[in-house]
């Protein structure tokens, strides 16, 4: 591992330019390639117009060339996990997905040397979602990016330097980006270029040399049986949230390591971490430069990672454990319905103690009459219930409810889930749970699962507002629905991240009715972009085809 953790000394003239510093589809890639690649960048920004870009790139790697050309050339980069959203607040956007507009393409060889960056300049604009999924802008100067870097790098113990860093999480959100990414540059650590889509991934990589994984704690909450590794986990990160007992254990017996939790945020970086063994409980404890005091009961940080000295009040309510402290909820999850003060951690905490569910989430959903509604991951006795009917599972976590004194109001809408929703960045917004209520999108459930292909049990709402008019006489469900369902579900759980392009040898074979339970077959083909679909009512095939994805031949 180097000396020398500084982003902004990185191209200063003393690193090995023949060392490998990322993989990039199994070949390897060096440092002085990288720094051609900045150069190449730096001079396509030098002469474009504007200051702010947006980046968006599916690969780590020409992520970070692009992301580099652009601070050595004075350019903000602007890196959203939304970039539509994004592009509208910038002066272009780079999307390593669409292509680099005409004008702003890095062209060959390009001349020159990178100096040294200024790091109180603020060359950084990252986006979350927070728990709202409203997309909130958070600027970061280099000293701060610098300062979380040289803390993690005198916090964790990676191993040998040749060890490979990968991990489940986007480059896009600020998770990713540091521990996937900066971290592992400026510590002169190889990391993987291609992000993977879940843990099972991690047998495609061959890794004599081992790895480090980065992920969150929903990749870790079901681990399957990963009996092909190729490459041998040295230690496991997650952050995003508390990792759950059974996650803990199942890291172990997996992997023969324990996991390593980091606590933050985007405003703080990550300011917190703790080792988790299995059955024993420790506290968080702060990073170097960190500091923590109690408010009220609720956590507030202050450290050289945010753009002040001022104290930062997080939304966690915390007790503090001598150096350290242990989380207690989230603040003011109290909601008022029908002239009642409902808990939701009240609600959630009930729920879980039933002994049916490995998550629940309440919130209030609709306009404008609202509701309390549930989505929730039954474990197996509980979608053994569900094999019943729905409503069976239902009402026994109704009836834990009456029974409890801390509940005055039951949900009203239910939605079972497996697995469980998260974005690239392994963390659940409330935007994406509300989704699940959207009577546009199915209810669905994973039966089968691995890194190239997935099925899945798909329940056909009767309330569903294709059906209206589609036909009066007697509903089926539309043939363009059922392949929006099928785009949406390639995409959530194969982890496409390209456009759709077009379909082949598509068939509706059979007519799909209301209420009808279906089991869909995905099977993904990334080297020809194609995705082969079949969809079945028992043992009737309803529809099959192949989905084309762009990039494709």
């Amino acid at each position: 591992m180097v000396e020398n953790t500084s982003l902004c000394r990185l191209f200063d003239g003393k690193r090995d330019r023949a060392a490998i510093i990322a993989y990039q589809h199994g070949q390897p890639r060096s440092f002085g390639e990288l720094e051609q690649s900045v150069l190449a960048w730096k001079a396509a920004f030098a002469a474009a117009p504007g200051r702010r870009y947006v980046l968006h790139f599916h690969d780590a790697l020409e992520f970070v060339a692009a992301l580099l050309g652009a601070w050595h050339a004075g350019k903000c980069a602007l890196v959203p996990s939304d970039q539509q959203w994004a592009a509208a607040r910038s002066d272009l956007m780079i999307d390593g997905f669409a292509g680099t507009p005409e004008g702003l393409r890095p062209e060959g060889p390009a001349e020159g040397r990178l100096s040294l960056l200024d790091p109180e300049a603020m060359l950084l604009e990252m986006y979350t979602s927070g728990s709202t999924g409203q997309p909130i802008a958070i600027a970061k100067h280099l000293r701060q990016l610098e300062c979380e870097v040289r803390s993690l790098a005198a916090t964790l113990d990676w191993g040998e330097p040749s060890r490979r860093v990968l991990g489940t999480v986007s480059h896009q959100h600020m998770y990713g980006l540091i521990f996937r990414v900066l971290l592992p540059l400026a510590t002169g650590r190889p990391f993987e270029a291609i992000r993977l889509s879940q843990v099972q991934d991690l047998c495609l990589i061959d890794a004599p040399e081992g790895c480090n994984l980065v992920t969150s704690p929903a990749h870790l909450t079901r681990l399957p049986e990963l009996s092909s590794l190729k490459c041998a986990v040295g230690s496991i990160l997650s952050a995003g949230g508390p990792l759950e007992e059974t996650g803990v254990s199942a890291c172990r017996a997996s992997f023969g390591v324990d996991v390593t939790e980091i606590y933050g945020s985007s405003e703080t970086g990550a300011v917190a971490w703790r080792p988790r063994a299995p059955g024993a409980a420790s506290a968080w404890r702060a990073l170097p430069g960190a500091q923590f005091r109690q408010q009220d009961g609720v956590l507030e940080i202050r450290t050289p990672q945010l753009p002040t000295d001022e104290w930062f009040r997080s939304a966690d309510r915390v007790v503090a454990l001598g150096d350290g402290f242990e989380l207690a909820g989230r603040v003011d999850r109290i909601v008022k319905l029908e002239e009642k003060r409902v808990s939701l951690d009240g609600v959630e905490r009930v729920l879980l103690d039933s002994g049916l569910l490995l998550k629940a989430r309440a919130l209030v959903v609709g306009a404008p009459r609202q509701i309390l509604a549930v989505v929730a991951m039954p474990n197996a006795s509980g979608w053994a219930l569900a094999e019943q009917g729905k409503l069976r599972l239902v009402e026994r976590l109704r009836e834990c409810l009456r029974q409890s004194s801390q509940v005055e109001l039951l949900p009203r809408s239910w939605r079972f889930v497996d697995p469980w929703p998260v974005t690239a960045d392994g963390k659940t917004p409330e935007s994406l749970l509300r989704e699940r209520f959207d009577r546009r999108n199915p209810e669905f459930r994973v039966l089968e699962r691995d890194a190239e292909s997935c099925v899945v049990e798909l329940w056909v709402s009767p309330t569903a507002p294709f059906f209206a008019g589609h036909f009066p006489e007697q509903p089926i469900l539309p043939g363009v629905v059922q392949i929006d369902w099928l785009i949406g579900l390639s995409r959530e759980l194969l982890g496409i991240g390209v456009g759709f392009s077009g379909l082949e040898a598509a068939k509706f074979r059979r007519v799909i009715l209301p209420q009808s339970r279906l089991t869909v077959l995905l099977r993904n083909d990334a080297m020809r972009h194609r995705t082969t679909y079949q969809i079945k009512h028992g043992s009737d095939v309803c529809a099959t085809g192949r989905i084309r994805w762009e990039g494709g031949p």
